[in-house]
């Protein structure tokens, strides 16, 4: 959650397929950032992705690209259900970082001066390029990779060819935005370790030296949700998985993850999962 630290994949082959539902495993996935560069193929049903400060509905066939280090969530949309793949991957399984083809075509992926197209439309001329090549990823994901690595790289290095051809160069990126995307990564990085305690929009927007009116324009801005709701989001999530990993109380639980009214985190709860807290544990949503 948040910035990513686990390896997507093995140490020796950072590559991964995740199979993801909505709401079925989960109705959100919280703003998140990782250094792996990641597309989400959506085969049924649909749903909202935003990067950024960009909202996308996507449906069936439907892909997003999201460049690495890049803000992102996912969400219900409605009642609306979504199945879809995460296909994630570090550059260095491809390039060392002084090769020829890192400096050429990668680097400026990484550093955002190059602009990928992020959702692509299931009958644009890019995605039939693209989908053939996902969907082999996909269909061979369960192969753990022991004789199929040569395989996974050429159709990752095919998507990233395709992929050259349509991205525009950013003549002059914006560094107001830039500092302003590190100051939101900082108050996430301090919602991860003091999600238990008090945490208000004024004692949140003091930590970057902003107005709480300015902070909460901002963080709606370029994470698509107010940071009330951030915050309850992902309190709900380390929640959801003490229930499912550990024996303590509810009340318990709730306490320890910031919600301090046990019938407000109940409705909450009930809210995000569909089911009551105790029920999550007796038969948790998450596979």
């Amino acid at each position: 959650m948040l910035y990513e630290t686990k390896i997507h994949g093995k140490l020796f082959f950072p590559y991964v397929v995740y199979k993801g539902k909505l709401p079925k495993y989960i109705q959100s996935y919280p703003v998140h950032w990782h250094k792996e560069m990641e597309m989400i193929y959506t085969v049924r049903g649909k749903g909202i992705v935003t990067v950024q400060t960009n909202q996308y509905i996507v449906e069936e066939g439907d892909i997003i690209i999201i460049a690495p280090e890049t803000l992102h969530s996912i969400k219900q949309l409605n009642k609306d259900e979504m199945e879809y793949f995460n296909i994630l991957f570090d550059f260095n399984l491809l390039e060392d970082n002084n090769s020829h083809c890192y400096e050429k075509y990668l680097k400026e992926i990484y550093e955002h001066t190059k602009i990928l197209p992020v959702h692509l439309r299931k009958n644009q001329e890019l995605t039939v390029s693209l989908t053939p090549y996902l969907q082999y990823l996909i269909g061979n994901r369960k192969k753990k990779y022991l004789n199929d690595e040569l395989m996974v790289k050429s159709n990752l290095y095919a998507i990233l060819h395709h992929l050259n051809q349509y991205c525009d160069i950013s003549d002059n990126p914006s560094i107001k935005l830039e500092k302003n995307y590190t100051k939101i990564k900082k108050v996430i990085y301090y919602v991860q370790e003091h999600y238990f305690e008090k945490i208000t929009v004024q004692k949140a927007a003091m930590l970057i030296n902003y107005s709480a009116s300015y902070f909460s324009k901002l963080f709606d801005e370029l994470t698509g949700t107010s940071f009330t709701q951030y915050l309850k989001e992902y309190r709900l999530e380390i929640a959801a998985d003490k229930l499912t990993n550990t024996d303590k109380t509810i009340t318990e639980i709730a306490e320890e993850t910031g919600f301090h009214n046990l019938p407000y985190f109940t409705r909450s709860f009930q809210r995000k999962y569909g089911v009551s807290p105790n029920r999550y544990r007796k038969s948790p949503i998450i596979e």
